[in-house]
């Protein structure tokens, strides 16, 4: 039987945001804190509402993301995540640049000998350098969401054959 559900986390408003937006003494508003509440409840309507903070490498960035999974039986699913940073940069004549980042993936489970686990079969990413910025990147983010959703998470094979991987039915 097919299920959706979040990955468990925290709720957005408890994060630590001066810790994974490098805060740097920008207040909420600079932080765009308004930009991605208005986005985590919108993505909380499309069931993903566990947040959780991460690091990532190769810049080991502190993240905040959220992860919704489709599950077809114990052994098969499609996962999609998303994931938020912001830093400071060095500017033209000293002066420092907020900017963020916003990353979201489809994945779904291996079925290759050897099993790798997961393979990233989509992904869409966004940076930009103000709170305007990161609003058109989130609507622009959920509009790819949700064509990913209608589309349909299950069955995860659908994804795997699009992206030339062995199927599951194959196993």
């Amino acid at each position: 039987m097919a299920t959706c559900s979040s990955k468990s986390g925290t709720p957005f408003d408890e994060l630590p945001f001066d810790q994974v937006l490098d805060a740097s003494g920008d207040n909420r508003e600079a932080l765009g804190i308004g930009v991605l509440t208005s986005f985590a409840s919108r993505l909380h309507e499309r069931h993903l509402a566990g947040w959780y903070k991460t690091k990532v490498l190769p810049e080991n960035t502190e993240w905040i993301g959220t992860t919704l999974g489709a599950y077809d039986g114990p052994s098969d699913w499609t996962e999609i995540d998303i994931l938020v940073c912001s830093w400071r940069t060095q500017a033209a004549q000293g002066r420092s640049q907020r900017l963020w980042r916003l990353w979201a993936t489809l994945d779904v489970a291996c079925w290759c000998e050897p099993d790798h686990n997961i393979h990233r079969i989509q992904e869409v990413t966004f940076e930009v350098g103000s709170p305007a910025g990161l609003d058109q990147a989130c609507a622009s983010a959920l509009s790819v969401l949700d064509g990913w959703i209608a589309e349909g998470l299950l069955p995860a094979d659908s994804w795997r054959d699009r992206a030339g991987l062995p199927l599951r039915e194959n196993k």
